[in-house]
Order: structure tokens, then sequence, then C-alpha cells
């Protein structure tokens, strides 16, 4: 992904408008070439002279190659070229390079062209070349009506905007930028690349430690080829996970426009996984039930395999109109998954498959994709991988408007030994999916650490840390806020406490109410519960919001008549905290209105705020002996016990995230995230829930990247811990579960699952 993103930046960068130094040398080139490279002599020689380069299959290196060392042997030192290469008659390639050198080679005529002097010389295995100067530039070439047509363009050509001020960026080092167009590709390029294709594509290729890897931007065109993906979804390829652990290469692509066959309705993504001696086509779809259908009509017979259902059918064939796949045989047998299906023209090739997937011996966990995973985007609109000869060959598009950045490789086959810092250890199932983010709470006759979280039916869970299901209980609503540990008996043992949108609840260890409870409030807008110990006794306060009434109860589920602070001049819109300074209570809540409130124990004033804030969505916090909030114009306002208010600008969006402990702040600001004074920037992503930790004296701060579903922790330096990120559909709960001294964590994952990592 952050291969991929990076050249995002350049492109930003590229869009602005044009400054004298971005004056693009492509000027000099007539607008039929099929590629056009700028490079220093020496990082090109050594790219074409490499294996990486001769195993990717979508470049003909032995016909770039001889012109290559032609065009660079006219070159007596080493320097910056750029090269040009041109189809000429039929089946003939020819190039044009240019270069500021000076001219000292011997040649055998000379003549006048539209005002300029061409010379003729021979070469390498005597061939021809023909040179001249344009201004402080030498240009050459092995073709006389080539250079011709250079002359009488005299850096004049007309190029695509966007296209030449990303080639005229500064060259870094091992770098090539390409640029080539499909149209005229045909002598140098096979599939997926055909005529019609797109437009132009660029790429930056960074060329070191025998791998390359280019990331840029594809412009299509009007109606033909890659535009017929302008307005598909992006997708993340499901096919990962079914594809077999031996598959030799894999195609998939999100649904291009105008494709209407039987059966793909609804269809998401298509596949080609390529095995040693067939190939399968995977389909996954929205509308399984209505493609279900029609095998069902088309059915011949039926056996069951490993508890997935193969259908014998009437052979079909794709449609011409998915040109992206290739397939000689017509397909006879499908194997149905939940929301995909596979079709093969055997039944064994897919009783080979579901061997594969019903052990997790699939291609996501294979050495092929992990060795690639560090240069995919979690989304794509077509994605293609291959094993060969030791490397894996990667191409990738993802659309952004009316260009698709594109990312293309091919990167040593390792054997990822994965530091095995972060170890799933626990799998937990729900009746569906997960709503809350789960929590530990201490189980009080062991000391260890138990898990509560609640899904999308309402049910809340409670699994010992093996992964048995204690209780499940039945709520009315989404719990709101966190679920808070209390001893309301003060006997040492432990109860739930936590609010809904309609009611105040408190539950034993054992899932059953305490006396006294629920407090149910018909009327809902119930907001999170605040938990206050004033002494450390277990004596406790809860207090939460209705909008702008307040309630406060005790142990005992009895409303506090000594809290006076019944109902605020406004809607309380952040959850009750309760700080204790210099041996002083303070309760501290934000209106609707602007106005802090920071309330004694009885409800008074305890200090009087009359400036007004712009609340952001983040709770107030005390950092450094003094309340702190952060505001939506990214300020973070500190107001001491005396009443003094500070503000310093973070210079953050509205949609920050702020958190941390009483002596450090962690945010997360788009792709910055921000670890005391430390400040990082991250790849791509939607980044949040950052969250503090501080387990056996030593800090944890974790991250959720949405769009991935990836989990990140890192240490109090901004380091990140080894094996991470991980998968991950929600934020955490950290702690040493089992006093071992290694930490766990918990996570939503995908659909009604929770992982339980270890880190070791």
């Amino acid at each position: 992904m952050k291969y991929l993103l990076g050249f995002v930046l350049l492109f930003i960068v590229a869009c602005q408008p044009k400054t004298l130094e971005e004056t693009s040398d492509l000027q000099y080139f007539p607008s039929d070439y099929s590629l056009v490279a700028k490079t220093h002599s020496e990082t090109l020689a050594a790219f074409l002279e490499s294996k990486v380069a001769s195993s990717y299959p979508f470049i003909h290196t032995d016909r770039l190659k001889p012109l290559s060392e032609l065009a660079l042997s006219f070159l007596t030192t080493p320097r910056v070229v750029d090269l040009g290469l041109y189809e000429e008659g039929k089946g003939t390639l020819t190039f044009l390079a240019l270069a500021e050198t000076s001219v000292q080679k011997a040649a055998s005529e000379q003549f006048i062209y539209e005002g300029i002097t061409v010379f003729k010389g021979f070469e390498k295995d005597n061939q021809e070349l023909f040179w001249a100067t344009l201004g402080e530039k030498t240009i050459w070439s092995n073709s006389q009506l080539l250079l011709e047509e250079a002359i009488r363009g005299q850096g004049s050509f007309i190029t695509p905007d966007r296209i030449s001020r990303l080639y005229a960026k500064s060259l870094k080092e091992n770098e090539i930028k390409l640029i080539g167009q499909p149209e005229f590709l045909e002598l140098l390029m096979s599939k997926p690349l055909n005529k019609s294709y797109a437009k132009h594509l660029f790429f930056d290729l960074s060329f070191e430690n025998g791998q390359f890897f280019a990331n840029g931007i594809t412009e299509i065109n009007d109606s033909e080829g890659l535009a017929h993906f302008k307005e598909s979804s992006l997708i993340e390829p499901e096919v990962l996970k079914i594809a077999p652990r031996s598959t030799k290469s894999l195609k998939t692509t999100a649904r291009p426009q105008g494709v209407e066959q039987l059966y793909l309705e609804g269809a998401e993504e298509f596949a080609q996984i390529h095995l040693e001696n067939t190939s399968l086509l995977y389909l996954r779809t929205i509308a399984s039930e209505t493609v279900m259908k029609r095998l069902e009509e088309d059915r011949i017979s039926e056996s069951e395999y490993l508890g997935n259902r193969i259908l014998k059918i009437e052979p079909f064939e794709l449609d011409h109109q998915l040109s992206e796949f290739s397939f000689t045989q017509p397909f006879t047998h499908v194997a149905v998954f939940e929301n995909a299906f596979v079709f093969s023209d055997g039944e064994g090739d897919l009783r080979e498959l579901l061997k594969f997937v019903s052990t997790g011996d699939v291609l996501a966990n294979s050495t092929l994709y992990q060795s690639a995973e560090p240069y995919l985007s979690g989304e794509v609109t077509t994605l293609y991988l291959k094993e060969s000869d030791g490397f894996i060959q990667i191409f990738q598009q993802v659309k952004e408007d009316d260009y698709f950045f594109t990312a293309a490789g091919s990167v040593e086959k390792v054997a990822v030994k994965k530091v095995a810092n972060s170890t799933p250890i626990l799998n937990l199932t729900l009746e569906s999916e997960a709503l809350t983010q789960p929590q530990f709470v201490k189980n009080h006759y062991t000391g260890d650490q138990e898990i509560v979280v609640q899904d999308s039916k309402n049910i809340l869970y409670r699994f010992s840390n093996d992964g048995k299901l204690l209780w499940k209980k039945q709520l009315e609503a989404k719990i709101n806020g966190s679920i808070h540990e209390v001893d309301v008996y003060r006997n040492r043992k432990l109860q739930l406490a936590f609010t809904t949108e309609t009611a105040f609840h408190i539950l034993d260890r054992n899932g059953n109410y305490v006396d006294g409870f629920p407090k149910r409030f018909n009327d809902g807008n119930i907001g999170a519960l605040g938990v206050f110990d004033y002494d450390n006794s277990r004596n406790y306060r809860f207090l939460f919001s209705q909008g702008r009434d307040l309630y406060m109860y005790n142990n005992l589920g009895e409303k506090v008549d000594g809290f006076t602070y019944k109902r605020a001049e406004a809607p309380v819109i952040t959850t009750p905290k309760h700080f204790r300074i210099s041996s002083r209570d303070y309760i501290v809540l934000g209106l609707q209105n602007g106005r802090l409130k920071i309330l004694q124990r009885n409800g008074k004033d305890r200090l009087v705020i009359n400036q007004k804030f712009n609340f952001s969505k983040n709770d107030i916090f005390n950092y450094r002996d003094q309340f702190a909030f952060t505001t939506t114009e990214g300020t973070l306002v500190k107001v001491s016990t005396s009443g003094k208010v500070s503000n310093t600008n973070l210079s953050l969006t509205s949609a920050h995230e702020i958190t941390g402990s009483s002596r450090s702040l962690v945010i997360i600001d788009g792709q910055t995230l921000q670890i005391r004074e430390k400040r990082m920037s991250l790849d791509y992503g939607i980044y949040t829930d950052p969250q503090f930790f501080l387990v056996n004296d030593k800090i944890y701060i974790s991250v959720l990247e949405a769009s991935s579903k990836k989990l990140y922790l890192y240490d109090s330096n901004g380091k990140l811990f080894s094996g991470f990120p991980v998968l991950g559909a929600s934020g955490i709960d950290l702690a040493d579960i089992d006093g071992d001294k290694k930490v766990e964590l918990v996570t939503k994952d995908e659909g009604n699952f929770l992982t339980v990592y270890r880190i070791e």
C-alpha cells in the first residue's frame, strides 16, 4: 500500500501549476512513441541486464534490450538520458535518444536538414546512427526518418499535461521514469495491455537490490479498454481466501460496465485462478440466490465435498466481454460458497481446491502472496499476481476519477519469516456481528481477565480467557461508551455497570441484575456513564445525562439528592468525568452551548469558565493536572485548577482524535500520528481509534486503519511492534489476561468473530 500511495503524493505535486523548472523533455519526442524512458544510462543498462526485468511477463526485454544497448553505445560517459522507442514499419522498432552531451563521434558523412546539421556514423555491430544538436541537447537515432521528424518539431511536440508534469520531476537515484502508449505498444508488451487499453501509462520505477517496483497513473480512453472500469466499485480481493496455495498466477478485477451474461447477476469480483494444468473462474456476487437458482435450473448432478456443494452443469463459456480473461475449455462444474462460485471444466480440480480451503492452505497464506503483500493496495480495480523464476510479478490498478493509480513490479520471492510477536491465540464466535468494541474485565475469583462484547442483536456476551462462553444477556439497545467494573457490595466481587440508549444497568459476574436495576428511561437519549469513586472507598457515584437532565445514583441504585446540578443550561455532549487534583474533586462536562462545567461533588460550581468552546468529539481528560480537551478548530485547550484558560493551536482538522495519559498525548489526524512530541506520517488510509495503554510498566499505543481493517501497535517512541499490523475491525483492549507477564489484545474480526492476540 505504501508504494502505491507514495506516488499519490508525487501526483498531487505534479498537478500544481507548472513552473519554469518543470519543462518536460517529452516535447522533443514525436507523439506516436511506444515508450519513453528517462533515467541514468547506467541504471537502465543494469535494469535491462537484470534477471528481474527479463522475468516480468508484460515486457519483451528481448526486443527492448538490443535497441537500448545501441542507443547507449553512443554515449562516451554515463549520464542521464531520455530514450524513446517507436514502431517504424511492420514489426520494426527504432529509437530516439536525447541527452545533454558533447558529440565526440566520427561521422562518415553529414548533411543539412531544416537548417540543422545531421551527422551519420556507425556504431555497435556496424549499425547506422544519425545525430544532431538542438540547442544544448544532442539527439540521436538509428532511423534517419525519425530523427528528421524530431528536427522538424524542434522541441515543440504536444505532450499530455498531467503526464508531462510527472515526467519533468527530478530524477532520483536508481529511478526510471517511463511513459507508454498502449496504442503503439504491441511490439513491446503483451496482455493485459492491448491497443485500446488506455491513452497513457506513467511509472516511476525504482530498481534496487535486483528488484523493481513502479508506481504511476494510467489515463484512460473515453469508452474502450480500462474505461469499462471507470464506474466500477473498488474490491478487496476475496479470491485470495479461496485460491489454493499452489496457484501459479491470479488475475482478479471488479465488474466492468456492460457485462450481462448467465450467472453474472450481481457480480462484484471476477478472478482467474491459474493452476499447474488448468484455470478456474472465481465469481463473487451480491445476488448469490439468483445465481444459485439459475445453476439449479442447469444442474445435471450434484455432490458434496468437505461441506461444499459441487454441481455438474450444462457447459457454459465466459462471454468475450470479459476480455481480461482467457479460458480454453467450457465450464462444466461449479463449487458453491456462501457468496461466491468457482467454475471448472472438471470436478477433480474443484475437489482439490476445497482441500486447500478446508485447511486454510490458501493463497492469502502463501509465500507468493506474503512476498507481494507489502506492495499491494487494500482495495483495487484490477490485480495480477504471478510466480516466475523466484520472483513475484505484480500489476495492480485503483480507479480515481478520470485516471487509475497503477503499480507494477517484480520482487524476489522470499520465505516470509514474520517475527511472531503477535500470535492469534483465541477466536470467539458471536451469533451476529460485534456491535461494540470488546473489553477485558476481571474475574474476581482468579484474577484473570475475561472478555465482554455486545453484538448487533444487542446481546451481551461474557467469555473466559480460554474461549468458553460464560453467559449471554439480551439488552434492549446498544451500550453507550465503556463498560465499567465496580464493586457495589464492597466485598471484592465485581459487577459491570453501563448505560444504553434507554437504561442504566448493573450486572453481576453471572449476568444477573443487581437489585434495583435496571433503571429504565423510556424517553431514551441516555448518554454514556461516568463512574466516580471519590475516596477509593468503592462508595460509587454513577452520573449520566439525558439531554439537559443529569442523574446521579449511588451503589444501591438510589438517586443522590445531595447532587444539585440536575438540569444543565444546554444538552450535555461529553461523558461526565471526575478528576482528583491536589486533594480536590472536580466533575467536568461539556455542554452543547459551548460551556465547560467544572463542579464540586455536590454539583455546585467549583470554577466558572465564561469562555465558550466548540468541543470536538473527543473526551475531556486530565493533562498535566489541567482539564484538557480539543476544539473542532484543532486547538488544545487547557484549564488550570485556578480557572486560567490557555490555548495551543495544534493545526488539526475537525476530524482528529486524541487520547493519552496525564503526561502523554496521542493524536491521529488524517495520515499523521503524534505520540508525545513525535509526529509520524502514515501510509494512506483511514486511521481511527487511537488508544493508550500502560501494562506491566510498558506503554502501548494502538491505531486502527479502518479501510484495510489493520491494527497497528506502537511503543512510547513510536516504534511499531514486530508482527504488526494484524487484522482487526475495531479498536482494542489490551491486558495481561492470565498473569504470565505477556500482554494480550482483543479486537473485532470480520463478521461475527473476535480474535485475541498474544504479544510475545
